[in-house]
């Protein structure tokens, strides 16, 4: 336990500016170049952040888009208590590039397809299992594809469909080399609907299929502390991310019921995760006593509420 429990507190200021300006060049064309400043008193930083995208009407049902930036995510705080030493991890960085075409197909359906590239470097790793301690050594990469094709609400229904194909690898540099990230889950996909019955009751629904998340491949070794009055088990990693659990897919039920008291909106709604149950693995958790992994998923659950619109 010495080893590894670990306390912070710290009170520090973040503060953040954004400004952009938006230029219309022609007719068709309009740019518009940004930047963020950022400091964070945690690391003691001050990060500016360049940003430029621009859109291009190539017909009134046609427009291409380009964007580029740069972007810092602040470490998690269970990252900085999980050691003294890391109270001065830097930001994560990440820069990115992308282009795009959307196409209006009717004057109700609108298809767009994303190419994006994102270079990142300055990632937190964590060192040592055991201690905690962590620095900014991470390096890696994230490319893909984006394609939606969608209705929009006229009438009495909506719907949209969305698939994703992308790779992401990462490197720690520190002996272990590239391997996939825990998003890597190269395809995506998802469908929408949703039906309004009447001004006052609707439904929707999504179904969503994934490729299962990546996880790591591992013996086990019996009885390590030599003693058969305690027994206990490890887990030896032998290459990070290499493996894959099962694949994912759920469909979700929304139903939502609006109705009025002088002016106040009020909408109740039940969904319903997860209709036909599907034991979806989301993560391996390894037991010391019994030398297995226990598989942990959400099954299906209900959530109800009440929203309340003035």
């Amino acid at each position: 336990p010495q080893f590894l429990n670990s306390s912070y507190r710290g009170n520090e200021i973040r503060t953040a500016l954004y400004a952009d300006y938006a230029l219309t060049v022609s007719d068709r064309l309009t740019i518009t170049p940004g930047t963020r400043w950022e400091h964070d008193g945690f690391s003691g930083e001050s990060l500016w952040s360049p940003r430029f995208n621009a859109t291009f009407e190539l017909n009134s049902a046609t427009r291409l888009t380009a964007a580029t930036g740069i972007f810092y995510q602040h470490p998690r705080f269970l990252q900085l208590a999980a050691n003294p030493a890391n109270t001065r991890l830097k930001n994560e960085r990440s820069t990115q590039i992308s282009f795009g075409i959307s196409r209006l197909l009717t004057n109700n359906v609108r298809a767009s397809v994303e190419a994006y590239y994102q270079s990142l470097d300055r990632l937190v790793i964590r060192r040592s299992r055991t201690t905690g301690q962590a620095n900014n050594s991470g390096t890696g990469h994230t490319a893909g594809l984006d394609f939606l094709l969608g209705r929009r609400l006229l009438g009495k229904w909506y719907g949209q469909l969305t698939y994703s194909f992308q790779r992401s690898k990462r490197d720690d540099n520190f002996g272990a080399g590239v391997y996939n990230s825990d998003y890597h889950r190269p395809h995506v996909f998802n469908t929408l609907f949703s039906y309004d019955f009447t001004d006052r009751l609707s439904l929707a629904g999504k179904w969503r299929f994934a490729s299962g998340r990546p996880t790591d491949a591992f013996i086990v070794h019996t009885n390590v502390l030599n003693d058969d009055s305690q027994l206990r088990f490890s887990k030896e990693i032998t290459g990070i991310n290499i493996g894959r659990l099962p694949n994912f897919h759920t469909l979700n039920l929304r139903m939502d019921y609006l109705f009025r008291i002088n002016g106040l909106n009020v909408i109740t709604f039940l969904d319903i995760i997860n209709v036909y149950a599907r034991e979806n693995v989301d993560s391996l958790v390894f037991q010391e006593r019994t030398g297995r992994n226990i598989l942990r998923g959400l099954g299906a659950f209900p959530q109800f509420g009440v929203k309340l619109e003035f």
